[in-house]
């Protein structure tokens, strides 16, 4: 059951990193593309609580800073962090209803962002953050419309029984 579970946040990973590096390119919005290996960490830690949340972060993290990341290790400290709050977050919100996960997906992008930022002009990277905080509020509100999009898929899935649902 656990290889099946790496093999399957495996497949996530790479498809999330293909989709972003080519075909996303072509759907930026105000010169933002949504963040899909953020997405993935955001909706885990939120159904399946901040240790997860955070170790997947960490790994998924680590991996990107590797393969498309300038700064190494940075991603996966903000992605951590970011999934360990959403999980907590989660705790705290009903998972049975549409909104809770768009908005769990809506404050973990601007978490993730905003401590991307901090950390780059705490090493020196950033004369004023002040001007990046717009697109991380407009990555954050792209984020929770593709969010949007996927549970309402994933709504209309299990109404017609067209997929099992990953259970807890």
């Amino acid at each position: 059951m656990i290889m099946h579970r790496l093999a399957f946040y495996g497949i996530l990973f790479l498809a999330s990193v293909v989709l972003q590096s080519t075909l996303f390119h072509f759907f930026k919005i105000c010169g933002v593309k949504p963040d899909l290996i953020l997405l993935i960490v955001i909706i885990s830690s939120f159904f399946r609580g901040e240790k997860f949340g955070a170790a997947l972060g960490f790994v998924y993290g680590i991996f990107e800073d590797l393969i498309v990341g300038r700064y190494i290790g940075i991603q996966a400290l903000t992605k951590m962090a970011t999934g360990y709050a959403v999980g907590i977050l989660g705790k705290k919100l009903f998972h049975d209803n549409l909104i809770s996960p768009t908005i769990a997906a809506f404050i973990g992008s601007l978490i993730h962002g905003f401590l991307y930022i901090i950390v780059l002009f705490c090493l020196g990277f950033y004369s004023n953050p002040f001007r990046s905080f717009f697109p991380v509020i407009n990555v954050a509100f792209y984020n929770m419309l593709i969010t949007l999009a996927v549970f309402l898929v994933q709504l209309y899935s299990s109404k017609r029984k067209l997929f099992r649902t990953l259970g807890r």
